[in-house]
């Protein structure tokens, strides 16, 4: 479908609503989507089907990380060679002992450089843990792949289909492994656009669930492991929640946030993870964020090898109304 020169894809949701799942590892959602994705792929003229929400709950829904564990979770992770008690184990364990863990020790490491290992040292964490988040990116890109075989199956190897990719500090922990894309997608487009909801909401939710874990922990220590732990740290992001003005328009957040640093940390991440020989096409806004930073995020994400980009908004692109 093509008008005035501009590609129209078709845009389709996957597996998650705003905080809702739909199981991924159930038959009968996999054969709706598989069958809603072949039915828009030949009924309509179009060209490609871009995918979103194919992933677990976003990062600021903490329940979102221990999601899902049905029976048919349980036969999926047999099926791969993952132990779903094992699992179940790991991450209970992991929680007490973040309860009882020396609150200023969890501090002062977060200031002396510490990586995601040490905090795994310090709470004592068994690889249960990782295995959770590797079979659930393991199950979503199983299931994708179903989908990206079965729609080239009828519309033919031209077609293009694939998905957005969550920001890449944050996509291990809601099913998104980088490294697999180019097995179910045609392309990447990474979806940096969402600060708030993806991002600095993500931010707040876990320093609260920490300091609700272990009261001991102020709320600038809290932000500060949490910074450290995701790959954000460094970039002077607030020091409370009370900074991030969510009270206030989003275009707000854009302009108290170091937004250049943030969007680009996590492009030159995507590019890096993905397969080198996959397109990828970031989302980034050309509504609401300062012209100057949406200037310097085109130029950064060109020159960390991107083919594009996706906007999200123009209104600070152009001086006319877009009809």
């Amino acid at each position: 479908m093509r008008q005035a020169g501009i590609d129209i894809w078709k845009g389709l949701g996957s597996v998650t609503g705003t905080t809702l799942i739909y199981c991924p590892a159930k038959d009968r959602v996999n054969d709706w989507f598989e069958a809603l994705y072949v039915h828009c792929a030949t009924r309509y003229g179009v060209e490609g089907l871009d995918i979103t929400h194919a992933r677990y709950p976003r990062c600021s829904v903490p329940r979102g990380l221990f999601a899902c564990v049905c029976s048919d979770c349980a036969r999926a992770a047999a099926s791969m060679g993952y132990d779903m008690d094992e699992m179940k184990g790991a991450l209970h364990a992991g929680l007490e002992r973040l309860r009882t863990v020396d609150a200023r020790l969890l501090a002062q490491i977060s200031r002396t450089g510490a990586g995601p290992f040490d905090y795994l040292h310090l709470l004592g964490t068994s690889s249960g843990v990782m295995d959770w988040f590797h079979f659930r990116a393991d199950l979503i890109t199983s299931k994708l792949k179903r989908f990206h075989t079965a729609v080239h199956a009828v519309a033919g190897t031209d077609f293009v289909f694939g998905s957005d990719t969550y920001p890449a500090s944050l996509s291990m922990f809601v099913g998104h492994n980088h490294a697999a894309w180019a097995e179910f997608s045609d392309f990447a487009s990474p979806l940096v656009s969402h600060i708030s909801s993806f991002i600095t909401h993500a931010f707040v939710a876990w320093a609260r669930f920490l300091q609700e874990v272990n009261p001991a922990l102020s709320e600038t220590d809290a932000l500060q492991v949490i910074y450290r732990f995701a790959g954000y740290d460094g970039m002077g992001l607030p020091e409370t929640i009370a900074a991030y003005e969510f009270d206030q328009p989003e275009a707000r957040l854009a302009r108290i946030l170091p937004l250049e640093e943030l969007i680009l940390r996590d492009l030159r991440k995507a590019r890096l993870l993905l397969p080198p020989e996959l397109p990828s096409y970031p989302i980034i806004h050309g509504t609401g964020w300062p012209r100057p930073a949406i200037d310097a995020i085109v130029q950064g994400a060109d020159a960390a090898g991107h083919d594009g980009i996706v906007w999200q908004g123009t209104d600070e692109l152009v001086d006319f109304e877009l009809r």
